[in-house]
C-alpha cells in the first residue's frame, strides 16, 4: 500500500481505489474518477457540493481532487 499523504484525502477509500486501478499511486484522473463516483453515490445526502470550479467542471464534486 502507498503511504502518501495525498492518498488518503478521500479517506480509506480512495487508497483502495489507487491500490485497485492504479498500482497505488496517484494521479488527477484517478482522483476525478473516484470523486465523481463517490458524488454521485452519496449526492442525496446533502453533504457534499462542488466548492471549486475545477471540480464544478469535471462534476467530481466528493473529496479535494487537488493534490497538495
Amino acid at each position: 500500500m502507498n503511504s502518501k499523504p495525498y492518498l488518503s484525502l478521500f479517506g480509506g477509500g480512495f487508497i483502495d481505489y489507487a491500490n485497485e486501478h492504479n498500482n497505488g499511486e496517484y494521479s488527477k484522473e484517478l482522483a476525478i474518477e473516484f470523486s465523481r463516483m463517490k458524488y454521485q453515490e452519496l449526492k442525496h445526502t446533502g453533504m457534499y457540493s462542488c466548492i471549486r470550479p475545477e471540480s464544478a467542471e469535471t462534476g467530481a464534486c466528493y473529496g479535494d481532487i487537488v493534490r497538495p
